[in-house]
């Protein structure tokens, strides 16, 4: 045996147990035991996820399909947790992976080997291709022997499949994909008589063993590379690498495990959600918190204040035409809502006539000059800014991010957003046509009182962002919100321009 293929399957053992062991921990939050709760299993075909009404995130745990071992214990997909912004009547497709089999690679993107690799789970907008996605898990690569196992499915990356050795000839385990590129697939040297690599993995995909008698590489955001293998399946191949995980550079609460040995072999995720009533004062003054529940619970009791006024429960509508709660009523908390405090005017008592006296002379007042009005200041156009990446942070290459959101509270209506650009910049040059195309993705949602801008750096060398937004209501002045960024060199990868290659 080469000492080249006794270092890589003793590193590929030691990091598949050390990752076994970070994965029996998953990150959950305090209100799933009692959240809405919908669980998507392996079935081989897309499957989709209306987001309810009132809600705008979701909690995501995400399993990867486990790579096929024809011999020993599969290798295990990843298991991926995050928190994903959404809106209401969003549509999600969702991409359930398969365990890989003997010759045949899991739904989603497992490659063909004599142990198929796992398939990834993802989630992505309905019709989305694998660059829209926004959250995968990887799957874990295949093998064919006892001792040249799969690499498990990435936290993020992917593991190496495990090299296997037959004499003086060593068949090389196909590369863990990563956030930035495929796992490479794995090669043969010293060999002699018909042998072949495996293939390289892709974006989405991991790539198939050499003959089909290596082990396919896992599914994943980049999938891993197949291992190499002989012509005759009786000796000795490689296993197939692990497929990359990924989670959205606007996705919170992301942390990456590997599934539990005793958990299912096929993929499979499940979405968890909360219910939020927000609380108007409707014509009252004082502020109240939102109240965010899973399951039914008592309302918060009134804390606004209306002069001359009483309260005297809530309603969904302000002139009291919907649904109406008693002040502390239970509420189901089945989807998330608005109340508005609801109002009585109180009583004032009729007085007593009195007498009305003798009338005196009234002295004629000297006239005095009417002062000239001081011109009443225009108010300040109100920008609420709801979310945006802080100054000085820097933005994650590859990742799509929420640059700015933004909000005209009190438009009544009108178009109050007025001009939004935003503009990339390479070494203080600014990218336009093919050129901002192949470094930047930039979107921007517009209407008339709120704004979201979202951008994927497709490098990272040198790329700088700029939004600008003007803000203006009606019988306002104008606001102007600028801010920059930078994007990280973690990665490191070069920008470039059309025709520079």
């Amino acid at each position: 045996m080469s000492s080249r293929g006794t270092l890589r399957r003793t590193l590929s053992t030691l990091v598949a147990a050390a990752l076994l062991a970070v994965g029996l921990l998953v990150v959950i939050p305090s209100w799933w035991a009692g959240a809405a709760t919908q669980t998507f299993s392996y079935t081989g075909a897309v499957q989709s996820f209306t987001v309810p009404a009132g809600v705008s995130s979701i909690q995501v745990v995400a399993d990867g399909g486990n790579g096929r071992a024809v011999e020993g214990t599969d290798a295990l997909g990843a298991r991926v947790t995050a928190t994903l912004t959404v809106t209401p009547g969003q549509q999600l497709a969702i991409y359930v992976g398969g365990a890989g089999a003997e010759g045949a690679g899991g739904f989603n993107g497992g490659g063909v080997g004599a142990g198929g690799g796992g398939g990834a789970t993802d989630v992505r907008p309905i019709g989305g291709a694998f660059a829209d996605r926004l959250l995968v898990a990887g799957g874990g690569g295949g093998s064919a022997l006892l001792d040249s196992p799969g690499g498990a499915g990435g936290i993020p990356d992917g593991v190496a499949g495990a090299d296997g050795v037959n004499g003086g000839c060593t068949y090389g385990g196909g590369g863990g994909g990563t956030l930035s590129g495929p796992g490479a697939g794995g090669t043969f040297f010293g060999c002699s008589g018909s042998q072949a690599n495996g293939q390289a993995g892709a974006l989405g995909a991991g790539g198939a063993a050499g003959w089909s008698h290596g082990g396919g590489g896992g599914g994943g955001y980049y999938g891993g590379g197949g291992g190499s293998g002989p012509l005759v399946s009786a000796f000795q191949r490689a296993g197939g690498g692990g497929g990359s995980s990924f989670a959205d550079g606007s996705a919170t609460g992301v942390s990456f495990d590997l599934k539990q040995a005793g958990d299912q072999s096929d993929g499979r995720l499940t979405i968890a959600y909360a219910s939020t009533v927000t609380f108007n004062a409707n014509g009252g003054t004082g502020s109240m918190a939102d109240q965010v529940s899973a399951v039914p619970a008592a309302l918060a009791a009134s804390t606004f204040a209306r002069p001359g006024f009483s309260f005297t429960g809530w309603n969904t509508q302000a002139d009291g035409g919907g649904t109406a709660y008693a002040d502390g009523s239970t509420y189901s908390f089945a989807s998330s809502i608005t109340l508005y405090a609801q109002w009585s005017a109180d009583v004032t008592p009729t007085p007593s006539p009195t007498a009305t006296p003798a009338p005196t002379a009234t002295p004629i007042p000297t006239p005095t000059p009417t002062p000239t009005p001081t011109p009443t200041p225009r108010p300040t156009t109100e920008l609420r800014i709801v979310k945006s990446v802080s100054k000085g942070q820097q933005l994650k290459a590859l990742g799509r991010q929420v640059l700015v959101k933004a909000v005209v509270p009190d438009s009544e209506g009108r178009k109050a957003i007025k001009r939004v650009r935003t503009q990339c910049y390479l070494n203080g040059r600014k990218l336009t046509g093919a050129a901002r195309r192949h470094n930047c993705v930039i979107t921007t949602k517009r209407t008339a009182d709120a704004v979201t801008v979202k951008a994927t750096p497709t490098c990272s060398v040198g790329l700088r962002f700029r939004t600008r937004i003007v803000a203006k209501a009606a019988g306002a002045t104008r606001t102007v919100w600028q801010r920059n960024w930078g994007v990280a060199a973690d990665p490191k990868i070069p920008c470039r321009l059309p025709g520079n290659g």
